[in-house]
């Protein structure tokens, strides 16, 4: 009898497993909502990438209300300068929305917080 509870203790924990595990997995950073952030874009450069000069990056400064950015992305954004536009950050990204109303996915290459009204 005794070998009989362990094994039917063991079962149920596979089960259960098997059973959050799933969810656990599809319930990714995507399905929460994104914290949009209004903000304008202050200046954009274009840097040629390698040798031949036939790729370009796309380098923008954005102005938030909490922080500053500077942002690659590999297509031009359809966007104007100081025109609001805006943003959501995510970890290493920021999703910003382009005239068209699309969301483009950039490169956070730096970020400078704002600390009690200045920025550091």
């Amino acid at each position: 009898m005794s070998g009989v509870k362990p094994m039917w203790l063991t079962a149920v924990c596979i089960l259960f497993l098997a059973l959050l595990l799933p969810a656990r997995l599809t319930a990714g950073p995507d399905t929460t909502p994104h914290r949009w952030q209004e903000g304008e874009l202050v200046s954009r450069k274009t840097i040629p990438v390698g040798h031949g000069g036939l790729r370009y990056k796309y380098v923008y400064r954005l102005r938030g209300s909490d922080a500053r950015y500077i942002v690659a992305a590999k297509q031009p954004l359809k966007l104007d300068l100081m025109v609001p536009v805006k943003f959501a950050p995510l970890r290493r990204h920021l999703l910003i929305q382009d005239s068209d109303g699309r969301e483009c996915k950039v490169s956070m290459v730096e970020r400078d917080k704002r600390a009690f009204g200045r920025w550091k």
